[in-house]
């Protein structure tokens, strides 16, 4: 009975131990059918939602998104890092190319950190069909990520508000496999914070809702696969 006892507790140990090691990614590659697509490869990513950002009372809304970008690494391995994309420019707008529009009025978003051949960089992570963004060039330093928004129609001036990701931290989020196209969705509502002193503009901001499709960068616009076997 004492040796049964034993085993039975050893047996709950090594569940608990094994509950608490994270989910680890399996090998990821990203594809155009069953081709793998090479580095320098160029990708576009196209908004599968609108974006919103909220600071304050204030919600901005823009429903025409997109990002463009090469492929930095495609290796199929296990590990992070395995499949990461060079940002180079990005867009957030309304149809048509107007400006996002608020309860404020409409707002124009600027974002200096992919200005003057800068970029930013996104690649999974150690977590199963996790990924993360970061500013700064896969092959650089981390740095931060900004944006501006500048409000058009409040009392009848403008006002500027930038705002960057807290202490460097990238904004993460969960993809698709399997279907075309692969679907990245920002997850966890990522933190923002004041950047300018312009009093009017609140403190703290987040993204509460944020997700792109990825495709081809070309006139066809063909979607692209996260294969995850």
């Amino acid at each position: 009975m004492h040796r049964k006892i034993l085993a039975i507790c050893s047996a709950l140990v090594a569940l608990g131990a094994f509950a608490m090691v994270p989910a680890m990614a399996s090998a990821v590659t990203l594809k155009h059918g069953a081709t793998t697509l090479a580095t320098g490869t160029k990708i576009t990513a196209l908004n599968e939602e609108h974006a919103l950002f909220v600071a304050g009372g204030t919600t901005v809304t823009c429903n025409e998104n997109w990002m463009t970008g090469t492929v930095h690494a495609n290796t199929g391995g296990t590990g992070a890092n395995s499949l990461m994309g060079t940002i180079s420019a990005a867009s957030f707008n309304n149809a048509g190319g107007k400006d996002c529009t608020s309860g404020l009025g409409e707002v124009k978003v600027k974002i200096p950190t992919l200005e003057a051949g800068k970029h930013w960089c996104i690649s999974n992570t150690k977590t199963a069909d996790e990924w993360q963004l970061q500013g700064g060039a896969c092959t650089g330093a981390v740095e931060q990520l900004k944006f501006v928004l500048t409000f058009t129609s409040i009392l009848g001036a403008e006002v500027t508000c930038e705002y960057g990701s807290e202490e460097s931290k990238p904004v993460t989020g969960s993809f698709t496999t399997g279907t075309a196209p692969a679907t990245l969705k920002v997850e966890k509502e990522p933190p923002f914070i004041r950047l300018n002193a312009n009093g009017l503009c609140p403190e703290t901001g987040k993204i509460t809702k944020m997700a792109f499709n990825l495709y081809t960068d070309n006139l066809n616009k063909e979607g692209l696969t996260i294969t995850n076997p």
